[in-house]
C-alpha cells in the first residue's frame, strides 16, 4: 500500500481499508518537507480542469525556482489510482474532491499551514489568517502567516518580509 492511502481507505492491497493503527498514518511529504530550508512547496491535484490548471501553475513556478538557483522546490500531486483504489475513473476523481483533499489540503491556503505548522514545530509563535474574497472556488483567495519569537498581537500584516503570490489575479488584488 502506498504511504499516502488515506484511514480505511480499501485498495488492491488493504481490501478491508487500510488499518492505520497497523500500517501507519500517511504521510504529508509537503508538511515534512516545509520545516526545511526549501524555496517552495505546494500541492495540487488533478481531479477536475480547474485544480489541472492551478497544478500547472505550481510546477512552473517550482520549476523556475529551480532554474534560478533559489534551492529545492517539490509539488506534490494528489492524482487517481483507479486499478488499485477498485474505482471507476470518475469516481477516483470524486474520491479525490471529496476525502483526499480533506487530509492533503491544496494551494496557497495549503502553503500556509504548512509554513504555520512548521513554524509551530520550530517553537515559534503564528498566526494564520485566510481571505476568500467574495468567491471561495475558482476566485482570488490570500492568506497571511505571521512568526514571531514573541506573542503576536494582531494578525494584520503591514510590511511583509516575504511575499509569494502564486497567479497575477491574485497580485494585483493584494497590491
Amino acid at each position: 500500500m502506498a504511504p499516502t492511502t488515506l484511514p480505511n481507505q480499501k485498495t488492491a492491497t488493504s481490501p478491508f481499508g487500510k488499518d492505520s493503527s497497523l500500517a501507519g498514518m500517511p504521510i504529508k511529504l509537503s508538511e515534512m518537507l516545509a520545516v526545511l530550508p526549501v524555496a517552495y512547496i505546494a500541492r495540487g491535484s488533478v481531479h477536475n480542469i480547474a485544480e489541472i490548471n492551478k497544478t500547472k501553475n505550481y510546477i512552473r513556478e517550482a520549476l523556475e525556482k529551480q532554474l534560478n538557483g533559489d534551492g529545492f522546490a517539490m509539488v506534490e500531486i494528489l492524482s487517481p489510482c483507479s486499478t488499485n483504489w477498485h474505482l471507476s475513473p470518475v469516481a477516483s476523481m470524486k474520491h479525490i474532491a471529496e476525502e483526499t483533499v480533506k487530509y492533503y489540503p491544496l494551494g496557497v491556503m495549503a502553503a500556509g499551514v504548512i509554513l504555520a505548522n512548521a513554524a509551530l514545530r520550530a517553537d515559534k509563535q503564528t498566526c494564520w489568517l485566510p481571505s476568500y474574497g467574495g468567491t471561495m472556488r475558482g476566485g482570488t483567495a490570500n492568506c497571511s502567516v505571521k512568526i514571531a519569537d514573541e506573542e503576536i498581537g494582531s494578525p494584520y500584516i503591514d510590511e511583509p518580509d516575504v511575499l509569494v503570490v502564486f497567479n497575477e489575479p491574485s497580485y494585483v488584488k493584494i497590491l
